[in-house]
């Protein structure tokens, strides 16, 4: 239905952005199609590309909305990928990003893809890139980390990493 709606703009010659494009990647993700969200997401690449209008940029919500599809189903290496994209064309993760990246490595744990202590290792390794970088550090990654890594390995990571946990904002 919103693919439907998407299409009438288009005909009726509505002029285009990238809020229009996320609705549209929200959708399919919730609707358990993450391959079509990421469709939806390389259509918004595509036309921001050709048309070189900063209304068209993918955003940060862009990249996260499609990864979120994958990460839901504990598709890391999907999620991964997303993200890699999404920081080769300049945009850094923010504390969503680093949620969602977090809990595709929580689904994804302990499966044939991708073995428990790998996937904890792929966790650290997110959250200490994401500190190193003096990005906000949010209460739903830390939780997400914390089921990831268990609740020593958390504090002492945190500790040694000198994120505050008091002061963090939810």
């Amino acid at each position: 239905l919103v693919e439907q709606w998407f299409g009438v703009m288009v005909d009726r010659g509505v002029p285009l952005n990238v809020q229009h494009y996320n609705v549209v990647i929200s959708a399919c993700g919730r609707a358990g199609d993450a391959e079509r969200a990421e469709l939806w997401l390389r259509r918004l690449q595509a036309e921001a590309d050709v048309e070189h209008a900063e209304s068209l940029e993918p955003t940060c919500r862009s990249y996260t909305t499609a990864a979120k599809a994958y990460a839901l189903r504990g598709k890391w290496q999907d999620t991964e990928r997303i993200f890699a994209d999404m920081e080769s064309r300049g945009l850094a993760l923010d504390a969503w990003g680093l949620s969602v990246l977090l809990s595709s490595y929580l689904r994804g744990r302990g499966s044939r893809r991708l073995p428990m202590t790998s996937t904890r290792a792929r966790g650290e390794a997110a959250f200490r890139k994401h500190v190193a970088a003096d990005l906000e550090v949010t209460w739903p990654p830390l939780r997400a980390l914390r089921g990831l890594i268990g609740k020593s390995r958390f504090e002492e990571l945190c500790a040694e990493l000198k994120v505050d946990l008091a002061s963090v904002p939810e």
